[in-house]
């Protein structure tokens, strides 16, 4: 569903709703719209049906006084409090409101609430962001009554600001690409093979990205050996992508872990949420879309995007715990359950990356531990890294989109959890204390000299039910994210 959305001058008409925000106990701007009302919003607040509170909702008919069929006043908390991320999530709780009223033509007023150190440009945009994302519905393989379904066409935002259409088309673009995320990890596995994945990426072909697959033969000619290990239980065949846009000596590399389907192999997952492990693609996804936006807003930074993508299956060829692999680098890994699958795809990948295009900064997105969840549930990304000044960009960038990380430590002391009597590394330690921190530990041995991040995706890349602008199922994470880091990185 598409939605118009423009930046207006003047009275332009009517609407079927228009959105407003109020911060709480502070009625001044909203005193001449009440009036109109013959004093609905303050007769609300007196009776504490509606104080401005954060995610407060009064929805109003105007009865023909405005040129809006309805009112809606948001609940934007204390204003000492209010940030870019309320916006957003007021904007997205709006746009909910208005495809539940059938308001085909909405206009909003968000953006004027004023936030400390925001232009009205960045509020603009991240009301475009909230209401582009929480209009987001999975609809696709839906047939019966679907053209009923209720949508909005219209979004306008009354401003004089000369910067407003550029701050929406970007806002639009990297949206664009988060819903193409959302939409790619929601595919159920049987349509979104690795092949799927593969051709996503070589559509960014007209785009000018240059992009390259690697089939099953030539990966096993490289020595991808631990990422085929984890694809030889399964009939779909295997893909390593490398995505390449701009040019330049700086390059930065971001790495996706692309399983398909996660049955956890031999070490079979549990019934309950298994249908859900189509998510286990959202680094994959992540990645292509990142590369789709950096193409589009034409960014000038020379860029590596790659992901290896296979299913994670069981059957009479599946790896087995206990066999011992080498990998890309050469380092011998005792495999030790099939289930940690994402770390071993991911060591070739990185060892390939780092090898043969010295990047000045590594970052992989992997939904890759339960322990993650456990950790830090659905509202902050777990960060990785040895590099202290790359861990303070994406903590800042995190703040900024509201797709925060938070650091977990990578001490020498860890170590001893994947040391293993056979081989060079244990995949996995011999017992679940610090699990995501192993996962890292484990990526560590397959990166030599390059800044590196490990971003666990697994909380963050899924949401179990709708929350501001966030639908139940994938979210997009990363991409807002990534793209602000690179943004930041060319004009440095």
């Amino acid at each position: 569903m598409h939605m118009k959305i423009t930046a207006q001058k003047g009275d332009n008409g009517r609407y079927d709703l228009l959105v407003m925000g109020m911060f709480e106990q502070e009625v001044e701007h909203i005193k001449k719209i009440d009036e109109k009302l013959n004093g609905e919003i303050a007769a609300a607040i007196k009776k504490k049906e509606f104080t401005g509170e954060t995610g407060q909702l009064k929805s109003i008919s105007t009865l023909g006084k405005l040129p809006a069929e309805k009112i809606l006043v948001i609940g934007l908390g204390k204003k000492t409090d209010y940030t870019k991320e309320n916006i957003r999530r007021a904007a997205g709780a709006a746009i909910r409101v208005a495809l539940s009223l059938n308001a085909r033509k909405c206009t909003t007023l968000l953006h004027e609430a004023e936030c400390e150190s925001t232009t009205e440009s960045e509020r603009i945009a991240a009301v475009v962001e909230g209401s582009v994302l929480g209009l987001y519905r999975f609809n696709q393989y839906k047939t019966d009554k679907k053209e009923q379904e209720k949508q909005v066409d219209e979004l306008v935002i009354p401003t004089n600001n000369s910067e407003a259409n550029e701050a929406i088309h970007k806002a639009e673009t990297v949206c664009t690409s988060t819903l193409h995320v959302r939409d790619m990890v929601n595919t159920p596995a049987n349509i979104a093979t690795p092949r799927y994945l593969a051709d996503e990426a070589l559509k960014l072909k007209k785009l000018g990205v240059k992009v390259k697959v690697y089939e099953k033969d030539e990966l096993q000619k490289m020595g991808f050996n631990a990422f085929l290990a984890v694809a030889q239980g399964s009939a779909q065949p295997p893909v390593f992508v490398v995505m390449e846009y701009g040019s330049g000596k700086d390059v930065y590399a971001c790495i996706g872990k692309g399983i398909t389907f996660d049955s956890g192999g031999l070490n079979i997952k549990p019934t309950t949420g298994m249908e859900d492990m189509k998510m286990d693609k959202a680094g994959a996804a992540t990645v292509i879309a990142l590369m789709e936006t950096v193409a589009r807003l034409k960014l000038s930074v020379h860029l590596i995007c790659a992901f290896p993508a296979c299913e994670n299956m069981l059957s009479g060829t599946s790896y087995k715990p206990g066999d011992i692999i080498t990998s890309y680098n050469k380092k011998n890994i005792e495999m030790m359950n099939t289930d940690a699958e994402g770390r071993m795809v991911l060591s070739d990948a990185l060892s390939f990356i780092e090898k043969q295009y010295a990047p000045k900064a590594m970052i992989d997105l992997a939904t890759l531990t339960g322990a993650c969840v456990v950790a830090l549930g659905y509202w902050a990304t777990g960060l990785m890294t040895t590099d202290d000044g790359l861990f303070e960009q994406l903590r800042d960038a995190g703040k900024e989109t509201g797709e925060r990380v938070w650091r977990l430590p990578l001490w020498d002391e860890y170590k001893d959890i994947l040391r293993s009597e056979n081989a060079d590394v244990r995949s996995v330690g011999r017992s679940y204390d610090a699990g995501t921190i192993a996962g890292a530990i484990f990526l560590k041995n397959f990166v030599e000299k390059t800044p590196w991040v490990h971003l666990d995706i697994a909380g963050t890349a899924w949401m179990p039910e709708n929350k501001y602008y966030y639908t139940k199922g994938a979210t997009g994470t990363g991409v807002r994210l990534l793209v602000n880091w690179l943004e930041k990185k060319v004009k440095d």
